[in-house]
């Protein structure tokens, strides 16, 4: 543990040391590539935000559970056709 201590603190106390003109440089990298990461999990939550809102609107449509099944039904039948119809392989599954 001290041994990975010592090697942790020779490095930092190298790089203070050796690139104080490269500090800013290296600081602006770290500041965008933090900014980056920021963006990405931002996109990541909304779309999970979308995701969960979608699904809350699918639940909580009008309509019986009959009607529900029956349009369903209706979406698999179509995807299905449109499967078959682009790659006939597919029916001797």
């Amino acid at each position: 543990m001290f041994r990975r201590l010592f090697v942790h603190a020779t490095l930092c106390a190298g790089l203070i040391l050796a690139a104080p003109a490269g500090a800013d440089g290296l600081l602006d990298k770290i500041k965008q590539g933090t900014a980056k990461v920021g963006e990405s999990a931002d996109k990541v939550a909304n779309k999970v935000g979308e995701t969960i809102n979608s699904t809350i609107d699918l639940a909580t449509e009008d309509g019986t559970p009959a009607e529900l099944r029956e349009e369903i039904d209706i979406m698999s039948a179509d995807t299905l056709e449109r499967a078959f119809s682009e790659n006939s392989d597919i029916q001797t599954l």
